[in-house]
């Protein structure tokens, strides 16, 4: 009973981490790099503190993809983001958005996403100044 008891408190205290996973419990983010190419301006913002990388996982998880598009990205001159989630293992997550209107994963299907939402990501990166340094 006290093997139970310990091996409960040990799966309680895991999923009280503050650590934020994506896909596999055993990937954690541990750094966000946003490229933006916006108004003709180019911004470049990297994160590695807990609250930084958790308000773009928040957007990213805000934005719920939903219809796939036949969208050409060569012919949709607009805003462009790159968001690269860093994992523990090496590997990485490449999202890419093209103004408040699509949204790609690692090179899939470009989705429609809430142009709203979508909006959020400029108001977002303003407030998260650089925090690699």
């Amino acid at each position: 009973m006290r093997i139970i008891s310990v091996i409960l408190l040990a799966f309680i205290l895991c999923g009280c981490s503050q650590e934020e996973t994506v896909g596999r419990p055993d990937r954690v983010v541990i750094g966000v790099t946003v490229t933006a190419s916006v108004d003709g301006e180019y911004m470049h913002r990297h994160y590695r503190e807990e609250p930084s990388i958790r308000a773009v996982l928040y957007y990213l998880r805000s934005l719920d993809p939903q219809i796939i598009t036949n969208m050409d990205p060569d012919s949709y001159r607009t805003n462009a983001y790159r968001i690269i989630l860093e994992m523990s293992d090496g590997s990485e997550v490449i999202y890419h958005q093209l103004h408040n209107d699509f949204l790609q994963k690692n090179g899939e299907a470009w989705k429609t996403i809430d142009p709203v939402a979508g909006a959020s990501l400029p108001k977002l990166l303003a407030k998260l100044p650089d925090d690699s340094a």
